[in-house]
């Protein structure tokens, strides 16, 4: 399970960086907050916070109030 975790991880970073070249704010909001999930699961919650934290931002520039309502939400929760 732990590869399989790291494989997920490593994948949702890539995706962040694809989402970041093509200026997608949303796409790249979104996935920095399932990162701060996978990172809250594992009881990592300072770098939840920190990911919900910069997720936070790319969606509120990109007018993703739904992702942005969820990234709250998470954030609250990890802190």
């Amino acid at each position: 399970m732990q590869g399989t975790s790291k494989r997920l991880k490593s994948n949702l970073k890539k995706t962040i960086g694809r989402y970041h070249l093509a200026g997608d704010n949303s796409g790249e909001g979104s996935s920095l907050s399932n990162l701060g999930s996978m990172q809250a699961q594992t009881n990592r919650l300072e770098a939840a916070v920190t990911s919900y934290s910069a997720a936070l931002e790319l969606l509120q520039k990109a007018g993703n109030r739904m992702d942005e309502s969820n990234t709250l939400y998470n954030l609250g929760s990890a802190n």
